[in-house]
């Protein structure tokens, strides 16, 4: 099982490297030597109609409407963006610091309340990214990335089920995968329910073009203020 899915990880890195550094060659000190390797790509995607709505804005940027939720979204994005990072980091504390220690399986501290704390942390980073720079590349990249994540968790867990057993199966029943396990019954619908890879490629899909036309309904709403 592991051995086919060893692509995940790499794949996760690539989608999230891709997010990060659409931001930060436009405020980076060598802004010219990223865009001078990333620019081509954008080039290359507007010669053709299929792709070159990927290079499109869906949110203003550098530019105010008269609508005040408009407006603070790129500062909701550098909340996200700082909360995201403070949870990975004391996430990532927690868990290798247990590591390290030979501990055992991480049930404490912020895995109390949710088994991926730094899923989550780095989804509210990538979603802050993407508020701050709302390319729909960076969009369509983001939604990949979340479903890789899951993906990702549902494989790790498979994992320390056979490690640990019972126990952590009993931590899998009173906790929320990468949400409080109230907020991920209500959304998710428990905790242990999973689907095949088929169902999880279609409910990806559709996921995926809902939150694009929804992007371009925003984007048409901003362009009207």
């Amino acid at each position: 099982m592991a051995t086919q899915r060893w692509w995940i990880h790499p794949a996760l890195w690539g989608f999230y490297i891709v997010i990060v550094l659409e931001f930060l060659f436009m405020i980076s000190p060598f802004a010219l030597h990223f865009y001078s390797g990333y620019g081509p790509v954008l080039n290359a995607m507007l010669a053709s109609p299929l792709t070159a709505w990927l290079t499109r804005f869906f949110l203003p940027h550098f530019s105010l409407t008269d609508s005040p939720i408009l407006n603070e979204l790129k500062s909701l994005g550098f909340l996200l963006v700082g909360a995201g990072a403070l949870l990975f980091l004391l996430s990532a504390i927690q868990l290798y610091g247990a590591k390290l220690l030979r501990c055992g399986a991480v049930t404490r501290g912020l895995y109390r309340f949710v088994r991926h704390p730094q899923y989550l942390a780095l989804t509210l980073l990538g979603l802050g990214v993407t508020l701050i720079w709302p390319r729909f590349l960076v969009l369509v990249t983001f939604v990949t990335m979340v479903f890789l994540y899951y993906a990702l968790a549902r494989h790790e867990e498979r994992a320390c089920v056979e490690r640990f057993g019972e126990g952590y199966r009993e931590y899998q029943q009173r906790t929320g995968m990468v949400m409080p396990r109230l907020l991920w019954q209500r959304t998710i619908g428990g905790g242990q329910r999973t689907i095949g890879w088929k169902r999880g490629a279609l409910f990806y899909a559709a996921t995926l073009a809902t939150t694009v036309a929804g992007a371009f309904a925003l984007q048409s709403h901003s362009l009207s203020r």
